[in-house]
């Protein structure tokens, strides 16, 4: 009989997909997995996910909107949480509790002694929007870590972060377990793509955030009149983007349609302001760029240095500039197919999965 696993997701079930989906279909292989999360109502931007990799169970979460703004509100759906999730967990007996929010930590009862697992993605302080934010999320972040057994974190970076943080943690083990890549291996054979001669087009796809640089962008299609940027995935914040007819905003595109929408892209970009957030970030989207076959420019953090086999770094906007024009006269692969399915294979979703196996049967 398998070991059930309640895996807690901090993000819609149907959100792009990250690193808990990944995660949680991997686990579904050797546990009978349940994942719970919260049902947004407005479902712009979202996906139609199939689960045809997830053999578990989802629940939604149904909270009434809006009520978590108001201070002397919020108890009501704290209340809703708590009754569900300790009902699950008394109803279903799981062994285990996968985390991935401070947030999180009022679902975890007092009584429960199976085994609570936070894998810590980001900096969730440096992520809160304002001082009070971050002194909540540091006390719920610190009690989370008081009642966990194991911590993941995606980057020694982060790591780091929060040890210097919590000097004193009651944890048995702290494993860095990286992102990865998922899916099917390009044949290059079988891609033929045919790329437009009057144009360079630059791509990128992710979540648009106040990270975001479009300053860089901007300043090379000053410069470069023969450029142009696809931008594709959901809007975090209030984003401006700039008024460019050589910048499109394609929407958000489904996971398994994203190399179709992208594939007469000449180069990927990710063109990120570093900041506390960035630069604990061990990006999902380099693995995916490095599947796709095509030049990849990003902004150099000491995280993604093993990226550089991979990648053109650039630092400010002159070395931006500089990078696209060497793109521009020699526009050859900077890795070859090898390393590439080699890399890919030594970074799956599968290997980061098998590493999660370790923690929870540790």
């Amino acid at each position: 009989m398998k070991k059930k696993v309640l895996f807690l997701m901090n993000v819609d079930w149907n959100w792009i997909k990250q690193r808990p989906h990944f995660i949680a279909e991997g686990l579904s292989d050797s546990y009978d997995v349940t994942v719970v999360y919260r049902y947004r109502y407005r479902r712009q931007g979202y996906q139609k996910r199939r689960e045809k990799n997830f053999s578990g169970n989802v629940r939604k979460l149904y909270l009434i909107p809006k009520l978590d703004k108001f201070k002397f509100l919020k108890p009501i759906n704290d209340f809703i949480r708590k009754y569900t999730i300790r009902k699950l967990l008394k109803d279903e007996g799981f062994e285990c509790i996968y985390v991935n929010s401070p947030k999180q930590e009022m679902l975890i009862p007092k009584w429960y002694t199976g085994k609570v697992i936070y894998d810590c993605m980001d900096d969730h302080i440096a992520l809160a929007e304002n001082k009070k934010d971050r002194e909540n999320c540091y006390v719920l972040e610190k009690k989370l870590l008081d009642k966990c057994d194991e911590l993941v974190v995606t980057s020694n970076t982060l790591k780091k972060v929060l040890m210097e943080r919590y000097p004193v943690m009651n944890i048995n083990n702290i494993t860095l377990i990286r992102n990865g890549y998922s899916g099917e291996i390009f044949d290059v054979k079988k891609m033929n793509t045919k790329y437009k001669d009057d144009k360079f087009i630059f791509a990128y796809f992710g979540t648009i955030s106040e990270w975001f640089n479009f300053d860089v962008i901007i300043e090379s299609l000053k410069k470069f009149k023969n450029i142009e940027y696809w931008i594709i995935g959901p809007i975090l914040g209030k984003v401006q983007f700039p008024k460019d007819s050589r910048i499109k905003y394609l929407g958000t595109v489904e996971h398994d349609h994203l190399y179709e929408a992208t594939k007469k892209a000449n180069c990927y970009i990710m063109p990120f302001k570093l900041n506390d957030i960035v630069v604990s970030v061990d990006p999902v989207k380099l693995y995916e760029y490095i599947n796709f076959n095509k030049n990849i420019m990003t902004v150099e953090y000491d995280e993604i240095e093993r990226f550089r086999p991979f990648v053109n770094f650039y630092k400010d906007t002159p070395s931006y500039l500089d990078a696209i024009e060497k793109l521009l006269t020699d526009g050859k692969i900077k890795y070859s197919n090898e390393d590439r399915i080699e890399f890919l294979r030594n970074n799956s979703w599968q290997k980061r999965v098998e590493q999660v196996v370790s923690v929870i049967e540790n």
